[in-house]
């Protein structure tokens, strides 16, 4: 674990602060539904701003709603079987303990989304899509199209078929859990997937 200095305090004590005060503001409607990308989400610096958005946010996509990077939280999120985590990232990596956990969220399995959606009031926010299928006509290229004089077909050896796998996404209910009465239990249940740091 990283150590802990008084910069890092403030930064997460102004964080937190300002999570809260958005998780207090949360209509009984139930927050969007998002389907994600497990590994992606995982594999990149993130940044919370709850006043822009009640998701995490890339560096890009910030600079695209027009908020300054410094203005936001620089996050690590992991996703766990039941919960996503958003670990405080000063420096791009992520200090794990449980004085440095941003926001909590729930994590729905893609085929429920469905049943959630019907519950909520008109299913507003939800992303209840299909996730595409691959068949035998859909194909994600990986490497370069090679073309000669004489034909013009894709060599089938640098063809990869991707196929859809239902692992890699989860349904993220981007309600932050942080100052809510689910946090301490949330809070327990990721302590089964870090021992000894919660």
């Amino acid at each position: 674990m990283m150590r802990w200095t008084k910069t890092t305090g403030a930064a997460l004590v102004a964080a937190s602060m300002m999570l809260a005060g958005c998780a207090s503001d949360v209509s009984d409607s139930g927050a969007p539904l998002t389907r994600v990308d497990r590994d992606a989400m995982m594999s990149q610096l993130l940044y919370l701003a709850p006043e822009h958005a009640a998701r995490p946010l890339t560096a890009s996509e910030l600079e695209d709603r027009g908020v300054d990077r410094r203005e936001a939280v620089p996050v690590r999120v992991e996703v766990f079987e039941d919960i996503a985590v958003a670990w405080f990232a000063p420096d791009g990596e992520a200090i794990i303990g449980r004085d440095t956990i941003v926001s909590l969220w729930y994590v729905v399995e893609p085929e429920n989304v469905e049943t959630i959606a019907n519950e909520v009031e008109g299913g507003g926010g939800y992303d209840v899509t299909e996730p595409p299928t691959v068949d035998a006509t859909d194909y994600v290229l990986d490497g370069p199209v090679t073309t000669t004089a004489t034909t013009t077909e894709i060599e089938r050896e640098q063809l990869e078929v991707t196929p859809y796998d239902p692992t890699r996404e989860r349904i993220i209910e981007f309600f932050d859990r942080v100052g809510t009465p689910e946090e301490l239990l949330i809070v327990e249940e990721l302590g089964g997937y870090h021992p000894g740091c919660l």
